[in-house]
């Protein structure tokens, strides 16, 4: 492979074959989900952000939908079972200093379940609006519950 330009973006090519490696942002999912009027949010067990508190949130999987992998993290991280109400934000960002990320998030009602921490989730917790951590990790989490909070 060799760094070529190709149709303005500097990308890996083979220069035998011309195959090009299209460098993607990873799709990934956040879920914002209330109970008593209060956020569940999940502080982050690793890098990046470590120690700090974000929407739950990961990687969808191969073979997965959004809403799939949306429900999935929620129970790893949480221990909580939801259903998924809408897609309510998208964004793109490259906060995440592992790879460029573009996110779905979607609203959600929680089923059940036991909340407990879990996967890569130190601490799960419910927060009001009014005692919303300052410690969030992303900007993008930030912009996207002051703009569903904005709504309510």
């Amino acid at each position: 492979m060799a760094m070529r330009n190709v149709r303005g973006h500097s990308r890996p090519m083979c220069p035998d074959c011309n195959y090009i490696l299209y460098l993607n942002p990873a799709p990934v999912t956040a879920v914002i989900a209330e109970r008593d009027g209060a956020i569940l949010l999940v502080r982050r067990k690793y890098p990046p952000g470590e120690g700090l508190w974000c929407l739950p949130t990961g990687f969808i999987e191969q073979n997965e939908t959004p809403e799939e992998s949306a429900v999935r993290e929620v129970e790893e991280e949480t221990g909580l079972r939801i259903g998924i109400d809408c897609l309510f934000d998208s964004w793109s960002s490259g906060e995440d200093p592992r790879t460029p990320i573009v996110c779905f998030a979607f609203t959600a009602r929680i089923l059940g379940g036991t909340l407990t921490p879990g996967d890569d989730a130190a601490d799960a917790h419910f927060f009001t609006s009014a005692d919303l951590p300052h410690d969030i990790a992303f900007a993008s989490h930030r912009a996207t519950l002051a703009k569903y909070l904005k709504l309510k």
